[in-house]
């Protein structure tokens, strides 16, 4: 051990080299990797410069413009990227997903339909298909049209069963048409799924709400909170539920809502109401 003691205090500087090569070549690959997290929409177009004729960075490039709310120029993105390829069936349908998505972002619900009908017709593999059917149900689901919703879901859990989305779809849509029992078989299937999910614990404080059990449902919006504390919507459903059993408490919860999203309006609303109220 002593002999290779002395070897290494001799001739330590090469084994110091070799390793402030690594520390270097490393330090390379992080620095590059933070520039592309941080500056996505660069590094895309670069790709598109470098290397045209490959249709993931025309897409990824679209998805950077989107993600920022670039809606226009994701979409000019988008619709170039169809003109040059026609072959790369997948890609294809993931642009037309993602085009029906800056649709979606601005309300326009027909015409990401259209887009998403587009993509169907492609015929892309089932995990794409699956993606498309759930958006789908999403958009009938805020046209309102709850029987076309639960018809995509339904052809969705065929093609994934375990969709945890897809059962808390089911559930919200049941809440709506006050079919409790049927909303909350399909909160258990989410939850036998994945029993850390917040949206689906808040789900279900609904479905106790709308029954009556106020106890519960103030549990089960406690129990969303603790997953995941900073969604204003489920201090706001607390703050409701404290307000019909008379807690106090529900100050607290309408102050954090507020904290949390000072654009929400219900609850700036119902602090205004109860600060006239307090007034008089």
């Amino acid at each position: 051990m002593e002999v290779f003691k002395n070897f290494y205090i001799k001739n330590k500087r090469y084994f110091l080299y070799p390793a402030l090569g690594v520390i270097f070549i490393l330090s390379i690959f992080t620095v590059e990797r933070n520039y592309q997290l941080n500056y996505p929409t660069l590094v895309w177009r670069k790709g598109t410069e470098k290397e045209p004729q490959h249709i993931g960075n025309w897409l990824n490039l679209g998805v950077s413009y989107k993600e920022k709310g670039y809606l226009k120029k994701a979409r000019k993105i988008f619709f170039k990227a169809l003109t040059i390829f026609t072959k790369d069936i997948d890609w294809k349908a993931g642009i037309y997903v993602n085009l029906a998505g800056t649709y979606f972002m601005e309300g326009k619900y027909d015409e990401a339909i259209k887009y998403l009908s587009e993509a169907l017709k492609l015929e892309p593999h089932q995990a794409r298909v699956y993606q498309i059917y759930t958006n789908l149900a999403t958009l009938y689901e805020r046209k309102n049209d709850k029987e076309k919703a639960l018809y995509y879901l339904n052809k969705a859990l065929k093609l994934n069963p375990y969709s945890e989305r897809a059962y808390q779809a089911l559930a919200r849509i049941y809440i709506e048409e006050n079919k409790l029992t049927m909303a909350e078989r399909y909160i258990k299937k989410a939850i036998e799924i994945n029993p850390f999910e917040f949206y689906t614990y808040f789900l279900w404080g609904k479905i106790y709400e709308k029954k009556g059990d106020l106890h519960k449902a103030q549990q089960l919006y406690q129990k969303s909170i603790e997953i995941k504390s900073d969604w204003y919507y489920s201090h706001y459903a607390l703050a409701l539920v404290y307000m019909k059993l008379k807690n106090p408490s529900f100050l607290k919860e309408l102050e954090k809502t507020i904290s949390l999203n000072p654009q929400f309006k219900p609850a700036i609303s119902l602090a205004k109401f109860i600060l006239k109220k307090d007034k008089k």
